[in-house]
């Protein structure tokens, strides 16, 4: 098991959400964003990127809103 972070950012790199911040073991995991911000509202349409992290390594993506 490792630590596992994911957050949604905007274009600008301020987080708009953390959808997740536990362990998590190997293998395939599936995540859905509902597209809300951490206050529950709708976020504007937009590019976002989302950030996986696990101890030093991360990657990000890019996600489309419209």
């Amino acid at each position: 098991n490792s630590k596992v972070i994911v957050d949604i950012m905007d274009i600008h790199g301020k987080k708009v959400r953390q959808l997740k911040a536990d362990n998590q073991s190997g293998g395939m995991n599936n995540l859905v964003w509902d597209g809300l911000d951490a206050n529950r509202n709708i976020v504007s349409a937009g590019i976002y990127l989302c950030k996986i992290s696990t101890g030093n390594n991360f990657i990000s993506k890019r996600i489309l809103v419209n």
